[in-house]
């Protein structure tokens, strides 16, 4: 399924807001690769992988693994809105 270009700009804008929220709660870290990586993670998600976040153990689903780190507040808001 194709999404608009302004629709993923704006989901990506909301991921952006979302990791550089979260790092600035926890006093640490640096939003700057959360920030980064926005655009790729958000394609990745609502173009290529197939899961359902309905049924989180669904054997066939496709699997995304993250170095944890600087980019983990990407992978959190993500995951949130999905």
């Amino acid at each position: 399924m194709s999404n608009s270009i302004s629709v993923l700009n704006h989901a990506a804008d909301n991921i952006r807001i979302l990791a550089a929220a979260a790092v600035e709660k926890a006093k640490s870290g640096h939003p700057g690769g959360a920030m980064g990586g926005a655009d790729f993670i958000n394609v990745l998600y609502s173009e290529y992988l197939n899961y359902d976040p309905k049924n989180p153990s669904w054997v066939g689903r496709d699997r995304f693994f993250l170095d944890p780190g600087h980019m983990s507040p990407m992978l959190y808001a993500e995951l949130c809105l999905a």
